[in-house]
């Protein structure tokens, strides 16, 4: 269950699916089922609130879940090492490499130089003017 979560949709998924295991085994159907589903997403929210996952998100992309945080872990919990993670929407899906001869090669920095942009930010601006 501690694992990270990029949204309270995805926490929430996974913490319903969870408990659903436990309710079958424990034999709940129908008007039970949905009195306790409304009971596990009510606790899934307060869960989510109590380890402030909307203020982790904005801060590190993403939010590592403790089932029973105490009241220090809340306030103390340290940022992620590394890299920030991008939001699904700005992540760039696709790497290619191309191979080019030396003149192509120097035109390309030389354009670079130009724009004051990095090689592949000058390659995405080349391609969009087409």
């Amino acid at each position: 269950m501690d694992n990270r979560y990029c949204s309270f949709e995805e926490f929430a998924q996974a913490f319903e699916k969870k408990w659903i295991k436990t309710a079958i085994e424990h034999g709940l159907v129908d008007e039970q089922m949905d009195i306790y589903l409304a009971k596990v997403r009510k606790n899934a929210l307060f869960v989510w609130k109590k380890n402030q996952g909307d203020e982790w998100i904005e801060k590190q992309g993403y939010i590592i879940v403790d089932r029973k945080p105490s009241e220090e872990e809340i306030f103390y919990k340290k940022l992620g090492r590394g890299r920030p993670r991008k939001h699904e929407l700005n992540r760039l899906q696709h790497a290619i490499h191309v191979r080019l001869d030396e003149e192509t090669y120097q035109k390309l920095l030389s354009l670079c130089q130009k724009s004051n942009l990095d090689l592949s930010e000058t390659i995405r601006m080349l391609i969009k003017k087409g």
